[in-house]
Parts: C-alpha cells; sequence; structure tokens
C-alpha cells in the first residue's frame, strides 16, 4: 500500500505558485522530486533517486519534510523554511533572542502588530531559520514538534 506518491508537475507548479504568492519565493527547485503523503505532507527528494533500483524494497518514509499543505495554505517545516526563507521576500518576521528562546521551547508568542500578514510566516533569528507559524492578532501560534523543542 501506498502511503506516498509523487506529485505531478501541474501540482508542484501549484504548490509553488502559493510559496510564492505567501512568502514572495521565487525559485523553481528543478532539482527535487516532490511527493505529497496521504495526510498533506510535502517531501522533497533529489531528482537523482529516480535513477535508482528500489524494486524490493520496503521504504517508508523518503525525502526531507519541507510543508504541510492542505491545497489552500502551506506550513513549511523547520527545514523548508531554511529552504525558503533564504529567498523569501515577504511574510518573514524577525525574533528577538528571547523570542527566539521562548519559540523553540515550543511557546506560542505575543509579539504585537508586525508588518506581516495574518497567516503561516516564516520565523527567524538574526541568520537562523526557526520555523513556521500562524500569525493572528499579533500572536504566533507554535507548531514546534515536541521532540524538537529545547528544554
Amino acid at each position: 500500500m501506498m502511503k506516498a506518491r509523487i506529485m505531478s508537475k501541474k501540482e508542484v507548479k501549484e504548490f509553488l505558485k502559493k510559496l510564492k504568492e505567501r512568502f514572495g519565493f521565487e525559485d523553481e527547485m528543478d532539482e527535487f522530486v516532490f511527493v505529497q503523503t496521504k495526510n498533506g505532507k510535502i517531501k522533497i527528494l533529489n531528482k537523482q533517486v529516480l535513477s535508482l533500483n528500489l524494486e524490493g524494497l520496503r521504504v517508508e518514509n523518503v525525502g526531507l519534510y519541507f510543508a504541510r499543505w492542505d491545497g489552500k495554505e502551506v506550513r513549511l517545516s523547520i527545514e523548508g523554511s531554511q529552504i525558503v526563507g533564504k529567498k523569501a521576500k515577504k511574510n518573514v518576521l524577525e525574533l528577538s533572542e528571547d523570542e527566539a528562546m521562548e519559540w523553540m521551547r515550543g511557546k506560542n508568542l505575543e509579539v504585537g502588530e508586525r508588518s506581516v500578514e495574518e497567516g503561516f510566516v516564516i520565523l527567524k533569528h538574526k541568520d537562523d531559520f526557526l520555523g513556521c507559524g500562524r500569525y493572528k492578532n499579533g500572536r504566533i501560534l507554535s507548531f514546534v514538534p515536541k521532540w524538537r523543542r529545547i528544554k
């Protein structure tokens, strides 16, 4: 039973269009194959994987978890925010050191009015991209997985 499938060129184009609309991200990402799981996770793999003989292998999990996409909104993973964040032109929110530490502890942040749109935003501290959170009413909801939080 296949739990994931390779996305069509049309689906990838639509997904990249969402990244451009939301984050001003303009990269074709041609070196990657996009795989979508049943629960909406988008994973990326190097295209060279397609040239490998995978027959007989039981592959449960492949690729780098890049984002979750429900067809409307894109929520980047921490690694996805690091890839997109470097080239993002909007909806990137700069955090203070204290805010960054709270975020990495899995806390929601009260940040007040900032110059980003409501919805998912990329969080950054200096040169580090820390993931993606939902910004609404001056607050950012955390999506840092428990196993990735700092103590």
